[in-house]
């Protein structure tokens, strides 16, 4: 889970590019918390417009299954 909120999180990662692009939201980043009976990784968006969350979530969710089905492996999501 560390692994994969640094590969999230990182500045040259493109994976939440689509959401910034759109304008669903200002900023993404993702957090993790191991210090907590379970582990928590967190997608914080900044800048998004509570009427447009179906949007954001949906689009969210697809960045995520985008980088899934690749397996993270194409340079889609890595700059």
């Amino acid at each position: 889970m560390e692994l994969l909120s640094g590969f999230l999180n990182d500045r040259n990662a493109v994976i939440f590019d689509d959401v910034i692009k759109r304008g669903l939201a200002s900023h993404v980043g993702v957090e993790y918390n191991s210090m907590m009976a379970e582990c928590v990784l967190s997608i914080v968006l900044k800048g998004i417009e509570p009427s447009e969350y179906k949007e954001t979530k949906a689009a969210v969710d697809a960045c995520l299954k985008r980088a899934v089905d690749s397996k993270f492996r194409d340079n889609t999501y890595v700059v």
